[in-house]
């Protein structure tokens, strides 16, 4: 029981030095980093890219990366794709530039390639949507391309 007593007074000790030291300095012990602007591609978003075909994404985009997945990932040229991540900047002008990727394989799941997506798009003034162009490219293992396509997205924003 001795133990436990000096136990709780050497804490009570510590709490109130430490309350001593905060209002002696008037500077709190630890301080919080202050939080970014609002960024309005933070969220959820469903992508609609027009290419050769029309294929459907649903987008989770965070402060700089996203990761996303498609309705075309599980038959596009008879290959499975992986999920993709990417990254994005704003450029000077207000549009975002944006380069994501992922992985390819065969319907057997051995590993056949990788692709790519690169383009730009611009936020609309609500913050709801974006649209702009982009270009598409599968490669093999070697680095040869198999197709390259050029696209064009919209995205709508869901609310939380």
């Amino acid at each position: 029981m001795k133990k436990k007593s000096s136990f709780i007074a050497a804490a009570i000790a510590l709490v109130m030095i430490t309350s001593w030291g905060v209002a002696r300095t008037n500077k709190p012990i630890l301080t919080i980093p202050e939080v970014p602007a609002s960024n309005p591609l933070i969220g959820i978003w469903e992508m609609t890219v027009q290419g050769n075909a029309t294929y459907l994404y649903k987008y989770a985009i965070s402060d700089g990366t996203w990761v996303t997945n498609g309705n075309i990932d599980r038959g596009f040229l008879n290959f499975t794709f992986s999920p993709t991540t990417g990254a994005y900047i704003k450029n000077a002008d207000g549009t975002f530039s944006y380069r994501e990727r992922g992985w390819t394989y065969t319907r057997g799941g051995v590993c056949n390639g990788s692709f790519e997506s690169t383009g730009t798009f611009e936020l609309d003034a609500t913050g709801t949507s974006f649209s702009g162009p982009g270009v598409f490219k599968l490669v093999d293992l070697n680095g040869g391309t198999i197709l390259t396509e050029n696209f064009t997205v919209t995205a709508v924003k869901i609310p939380v």
